[in-house]
């Protein structure tokens, strides 16, 4: 029967953590993720080339889902790796004695923050990956946000500006902004004065492309 810290070691490829409840069955690990089949199954069909007495099983659910099957689960039935996205996720877990520390498990090509935002828990109890090459992904996902945020302010008839050069630390202590957070940037919100005229854009075809740039 494998060793749990010895799978641990191995699935650190998934760089996720393994749950405080009982073991794995012997040979088998499972992962339950709110990440899509295509994504999970390139990680697993090269974990089990490179570990091939070890498979893995995948449970697909959404991050809340997730969090509530692992509290409903019996401790010694409960999955063996949890691996998601949302930091505050792993937060839940931890606080509830969900989540077992696996210090050793590293990976080194991961930088320990993001600003001052730490990818890694501090004690081990989870890990943090880039899922793609771009490690400050995270930053097209509130770009998005951003965006979505001012049209919503737009829609009720309401003026917004993003304003990204700003002295970063000493905002997030005038508006106090609690650990663990990072302010990347400012949107005040008010009605307008007036109302201008767009500037003059580029034409759409001078910077899009079809099938090939």
């Amino acid at each position: 029967m494998l060793r749990r810290d010895l799978v641990m070691r191995r699935l650190a490829l998934a760089a996720a953590l393994a749950f405080a409840s009982g073991a794995a069955l012997a040979g088998t690990v499972t992962v339950i993720t709110s990440f899509p089949k295509e994504l999970t199954a390139a990680y697993k069909a090269a974990f089990e080339k490179a570990n091939p007495d070890i498979k893995v099983e995948i449970l697909n659910k959404n991050t809340v889902a997730g969090i509530a099957f692992v509290r409903e689960t019996a401790a010694g039935q409960r999955p063996d790796v949890f691996w998601a996205s949302a930091p505050d996720a792993f937060e839940v877990l931890k606080r509830d004695n969900l989540l077992l520390a696996a210090p050793d498990v590293d990976n080194k090509a991961i930088p320990a923050k993001i600003g001052s935002y730490p990818i890694n828990d501090p004690k081990g109890f989870y890990k943090g990956q880039a899922t793609t090459k771009l490690g400050d992904w995270f930053m097209f996902d509130l770009g998005i946000a951003t965006q979505s945020l001012c049209l919503a302010a737009c829609n009720l008839g309401l003026g917004t500006v993003i304003v990204g050069s700003i002295d970063h630390d000493k905002a997030k202590d005038v508006l106090g902004v609690g650990e663990g957070y990072e302010l990347v940037a400012l949107i005040p919100v008010g009605y307008p004065a007036k109302e201008s005229a767009a500037p003059k854009r580029r034409e759409i075809s001078e910077f899009t492309h079809s099938d090939k740039f």
